[in-house]
């Protein structure tokens, strides 16, 4: 049966812990609004096939004209757009002197979901005068579809039943809330649960107007008593807290040793509620996916846009040193610039070694040898497990040690791996202490990605577990990739998800590229898409590195530094407006060496050009 806990890896003083809360809850003041910002979405999703209305609350939308789904099938039609006068949610403006309330809007939406439509999610944003809105997304599944009921059911005797597999769109709209479902289960079903809310991860720090349900989940058994019938046993839980988690949504996966009625209950963390924190609630059968399939899914250049480079939800495959090769300034081996001569040449460009922990190897004391680099694909068995590796490094060998989650990611499952000479010393592992500046607490985290360079030639010894070692079963699956360090561009962010210029004026953009593993190139930035009367200034400035905090340990072994580039968008004055956004791509290219390396597609952002904001209504 899978072991479900909550683990958060956090060690705080109370004055630290206090602190965070009020920082993480605090309205700070917000700047002043001049494009449509949407709120909230609900539904978050729909069926295959299906035609639904959607409502879209947000600010700045009483003159929207349509609903935009770039690369998508998906169509919407503007039904009827109404101002919630009796709104308590309006949000006060403190960026000027003339600090004013934004009035809230309702924007109903018929949408149609045809039936070839892609299964997941589907980004979408509302045109008006004022530019094009930010982005929010739409769920399409192929599963049953349940909207919460009207009536109350926050206990377990009101529970809403509902029939797996499903999905289930619904709201926390009070503090307080606790929405429950009842669905029955046969003897040995596994079955996953998973809470999508309509913020994302980035968008809870990025946006100061996102409005986001931080949910939690549980599971529960009808047990009953001589003393009670109606008593509830809690089998599982997890809320994963916004600040620390690795993935977007809680999720739960069980094995029912037993048939019968259960419930699950979708609650928010720290008890808050809103009329705008919707959710939707997957109840499925837990994936059957083995390795092999997974690695025939993904094993695919993913270098580009869905580039992930430290998460525990990535896949890493044989591939991979390919794919960090194709994001430098050389595909095809070492870049002049990086030393080689204390590395292993022989094997920097070649595919890993694919093994495979096997079951006899567990309770042996010898280790596993490996021969570098080789990706381990292995399993926590038990309570207690320590899988054990050996391999041999040079004096000044930069190696990098990765590690994925396939089916349980961080915190029901940490993966907590150490290297260790001969005579036993630990010499570094993949855990992290942070401290933040004013030292009031401390985080302690599992990294997914750990460097180090050898100072001794010699045999090593990895060690993998569970941090606890209190848990472990057959879902408790790693892959560790140990490989020499290509230096490469890791991930390219920009917080900017849509853009809307004024005919005339200039706006800027930034972005974030991670120098990874010792990169020292530059990056050259391109937008592809620009209409007629558009033109870019590029520049680059690398951030300063204001040094470490005492205690913290090598920082660079599992944060990169990185590089800002700012680009101006310079419009002329006498540009129309856009009829629809213009699409654009933003390009981001390695230098080394005077060598120009292949385009990256960092961000698709669409783009709309308006006349001035004074032409527009205040709505």
């Amino acid at each position: 049966m899978a072991t479900l806990r909550i683990m958060h890896l956090v060690t705080m003083t109370f004055l630290g812990y206090t602190w965070f809360l009020s920082a993480l809850y605090a309205q700070d003041p917000k700047p002043r609004l001049t494009e449509p910002r949407l709120i909230s979405i609900h539904p978050l999703g729909g069926k295959l096939g299906s035609k639904l209305s959607v409502e879209i609350q947000g600010y700045l939308l009483g003159e929207t004209k349509g609903v935009w789904f770039p690369n998508s099938n998906l169509t919407g039609k503007i039904q009827k757009i109404n101002e919630l006068t009796n709104n308590t949610d309006r949000v006060e403006l403190s960026g000027n002197d003339n600090a004013k309330e934004y009035i809230l809007y309702s924007v109903l939406i018929n949408l149609e979901i045809p039936l070839k439509t892609d299964v997941g999610s589907h980004t979408f944003y509302l045109i008006s005068p004022r530019g094009i809105s930010n982005p929010k997304k739409f769920r399409v599944d192929s599963k049953s579809v349940n909207q919460e009921q009207t009536k109350s059911h926050q206990t377990a005797t009101t529970a809403q039943p509902v029939i797996s597999p499903c999905f289930i769109n619904g709201t926390i709209t009070k503090d307080g809330e606790v929405d429950f479902y009842s669905f029955e289960v046969s003897r040995n079903q596994k079955l996953r649960f998973e809470v999508f809310s309509s913020v994302s991860k980035r968008a809870r720090t990025a946006d100061p107007y996102a409005v986001f349900l931080d949910p939690e989940l549980t599971l529960y058994e009808l047990t009953g008593s001589w003393f009670d019938s109606k008593r509830t046993k809690r089998l599982a839980y997890n809320d994963e807290p916004i600040s620390f988690h690795i993935s977007n949504q809680p999720r739960l996966d069980y094995k029912f040793n037993n048939s019968g009625k259960f419930l699950v209950a979708v609650g928010s963390f720290l008890g808050k509620g809103s009329p705008h924190y919707a959710y939707q609630l997957h109840i499925t059968p837990q994936s059957q996916l083995n390795i092999e399939q997974e690695h025939s899914k993904h094993d695919r250049d993913n270098t580009t846009i869905f580039w992930k480079e430290r998460s525990f939800e990535r896949v890493l495959t044989i591939n991979r040193l390919k794919n960090l090769w194709l994001r430098t300034a050389s595909s095809s081996g070492p870049v002049k610039s990086v030393d080689s001569s204390n590395r292993n040449d022989s094997s920097i460009n070649a595919l890993p070694v694919l093994v495979r922990e096997m079951e006899q190897y567990e309770r042996e004391t010898q280790p596993l040898k490996l021969i570098l680099p080789s990706i381990i694909e292995g399993v926590i068995s038990y309570p207690g497990d320590i899988d054990q590796y050996e391999f041999h490094a040079q004096r000044g060998q930069q190696l990098a040690f990765e590690v994925e989650t396939p089916n349980t990611v961080p915190p029901i499952f940490n993966p907590h791996f150490n290297v260790k000479n001969t005579e036993g010393k630990e010499i570094f592992s993949n855990l992290y202490k942070r401290i933040d500046r004013g030292f009031t607490f401390y985080l302690r985290t599992i990294e997914p990605k750990t460097l180090y360079t050898f100072e001794q030639e010699g045999k090593y010894i990895l060690q993998i577990k569970d941090l606890t070692q209190r848990f472990g079963n057959g879902d408790f699956r790693y892959r560790l990739l140990v490989r020499n360090q290509i230096p490469h561009l890791g991930n390219i962010q920009t917080e900017v998800d849509q853009l809307t210029l004024i005919a005339g004026q200039a706006k800027k953009i930034l972005l974030t590229t991670d120098q990874e593993e010792g990169f020292s190139g530059d990056v050259a930035i391109s937008v592809e898409g620009l209409p007629k009367g558009v033109r870019i200034l590029p520049g680059t400035e690398v951030k300063e590195f204001k040094g470490l905090n005492p205690d913290e340990g090598r920082k660079e072994r599992f944060i990169p530094l990185s590089q800002s580039v700012t680009i101006v968008f310079l419009t002329e004055k006498r540009m129309s407006e856009s009829s629809s956004p213009h699409l654009l791509r933003l390009i981001a290219q390695p230098i080394l060496n005077g060598v120009l390396g292949r385009p990256l597609l960092v961000k698709e952002i669409p783009m709309m050009i308006i006349r001035s904001e004074e032409r527009v209504k205040k709505s």
